[in-house]
């Protein structure tokens, strides 16, 4: 009787790779190894002939595992081999296959806070730190700004200062942007009441609102009460234009504005104060 031997036959070769075994019949076992930078992928490790005549797993192959020796990841990247490629862990602010795209914005410093200022002048000249930009990556940076320099002489109201910083060689911006916000300040403080004095406002109004007193109409004493005093009477203003500047000083120097008056001439106040009711005080501040 005639025993035919089982033989699987060659079991393959394999590219940048051995195959380590010359014998291939039943129970016989081949194994593969990869040169070196190569690693072995996508089979078996060992092959067992079979009694069907049948080599067990699939072959494998060689990929090439050593991408990374050619430095392909820019900017301090870390470079990862895989098979038949790499892979890049990019550093901040780099992206891209090979981190050699620019995805830093200008680095911005010193940009000024908001401004609110009271005054008591119509404009004012306000000024503020310019703020400064930089690239990390040291690329050029092109800064823009609504305002030729960091002052302005500015009314009362709200306006928007702002800078900014433009890298050319990716686009990316940065801004600084405040406000600065001027508001009239009132020669009455806070708390204090005004009296019998009236304000020529910015709003081109008196204030308070009231009517302001004509003095071509002849005053009378009226009794007063809850604590208010009887006032001076003038039959006219001008024959008794001297008394009222006399009265005037001597109150004013006694009140909430007497930091107005530094000098005792009678004379100071000779200033006309045009207010859009369309009356005209001697004084800037009318008794």
């Amino acid at each position: 009787m005639y025993i035919a031997e089982v033989n699987c036959g060659y079991p393959g070769y394999i590219s940048h790779g051995k195959l380590h075994g010359s014998t291939f019949t039943y129970g016989r076992t081949v194994r593969y190894t990869c040169d070196s930078g190569y690693l072995l992928v996508g089979g078996s490790f060992s092959r067992r002939c079979q009694l069907s005549a049948l080599w067990s797993g699939r072959k494998p192959r060689c990929a090439y595992y050593n991408s990374c020796a050619s430095g392909p990841c820019k900017n301090r990247a870390t470079c990862t081999n895989i098979p038949d490629h790499y892979q890049c862990t990019c550093t901040h602010n780099w992206s891209g296959k090979n981190c050699d795209v620019d995805i830093q914005p200008p680095v911005m410093m010193n940009c000024s806070v908001d401004k609110y200022i009271t005054t008591e002048a119509i404009k004012n000249l306000v000024n503020w730190q310019i703020p400064s930009f930089t690239d990390p990556h040291n690329f050029a940076i092109k800064v823009t700004s609504n305002y030729p320099s960091n002052e302005f002489t500015f009314p009362w109201g709200d306006f928007k200062v702002s800078y900014t910083a433009i890298k050319p060689t990716n686009g990316f911006s940065t801004n600084c942007l405040f406000s600065i916000r001027l508001r009239q300040s009132y020669t009455v403080p806070r708390g204090v009441m005004m009296g019998h004095f009236y304000v020529c406002g910015a709003s081109g109004t008196w204030m308070p609102s009231n009517t302001i007193p004509n003095c071509s109409v002849t005053a009378i004493n009226v009794h007063a009460t809850g604590g208010y005093r009887n006032g001076p009477s003038y039959l006219n203003c001008t024959g008794d234009r001297k008394e009222m500047q006399e009265d005037y000083i001597d109150k004013l120097s006694h009140s909430h504005f007497r930091h107005f008056c530094k000098n005792s001439n009678k004379n100071v106040f000779q200033k006309t104060c045009q207010c859009s009711v369309k009356r005209r005080c001697g004084i800037n501040i009318l008794l």
